[in-house]
């Protein structure tokens, strides 16, 4: 029972890292509500807290929200990849019984069709290297991307050196087409200097990784290394039940 319920999610242990840290900058990338920018906010009062998001049904109604108004929060309608202009964004239209279709929509393509309405519309597309070139400080990352990471990770070339920690959702299969899987987008980050400190579950198919950039950050918090026992505990428990793991522990 203390396996699940007592270990971090994904998202406690990187606010713990983002407490100990205290960024200049915080991005939320693929923000869709603007929910992480705000807690962000609440744990990183001085630090400036950019919400990027390309659906433009969720930037409208991310506008219109007054707590991110009254909290400061910059609100940029923008699909961060890894070119400057515009790109083809797919939009999926939310139904009653697929709610979840509000945060799916993708620069790629559903491999699956997703089972609800889709529409190509073009938005706005930024380099986030192009776009913190000039920032001071330490920068963290937080992105969902919807099998759009590997774009993102591109973008973020010119400015690697400078940013402390990742959040990132990557996944195992192809869920939206031509994406980068996790392998794939892990390395690239391994090749930027990152490191991986914890990798949860998200559900099947799909991890959140959390990876520092160990000059800037040389401890983490107790958080993080419970996030990474989380994953061990995990394996342990499949093989116990004679299933193969489809993941492992990252090692530091």
């Amino acid at each position: 029972m203390c396996q699940t319920a007592c270990m971090p999610r994904s998202q406690d242990a990187f606010d713990a890292l983002l407490r100990h840290i205290q960024p200049g900058v915080i991005c939320d990338v693929g923000s869709m509500d603007a929910t992480e920018s705000l807690r962000f906010r609440h744990l990183c009062p001085s630090a400036r807290v950019i919400a990027f998001e390309a659906n433009p049904h969720n930037y409208a109604r991310i506008l219109l929200d007054p707590q991110v108004k009254a909290a400061g929060i910059e609100v940029v309608h923008a699909a961060a990849t890894n070119m400057e202009g515009e790109a083809i964004f797919h939009v999926l239209e939310p139904t009653a019984d697929k709610a979840w279709a509000k945060g799916a929509s993708s620069l790629r393509k559903s491999a699956s069709g997703a089972g609800v309405p889709t529409r190509e519309v073009t938005v706005p597309a930024l380099r986030l290297d192009g776009y913190l070139s000039g920032v001071a400080g330490h920068i963290v990352l937080w992105i969902d991307v919807e099998g759009a990471a590997a774009e993102v990770v591109e973008g973020l070339a010119g400015i690697a050196d400078r940013v402390a920690a990742i959040h990132i959702e990557v996944e195992h299969g192809e869920f939206w087409e031509g994406q980068e899987t996790a392998g794939a987008v892990l390395a690239r980050l391994r090749a930027m200097g990152f490191r991986a400190v914890a990798s949860v579950a998200d559900w099947s198919g799909q991890d959140n990784v959390i990876l520092i950039r160990p000059e800037l950050v040389r401890r983490v918090p107790l958080l993080v290394h419970m996030a990474r026992l989380q994953r061990y505990l995990r394996a342990l428990a499949l093989r116990a039940r004679r299933v193969a793991p489809s993941v492992s522990l990252y090692k530091r």
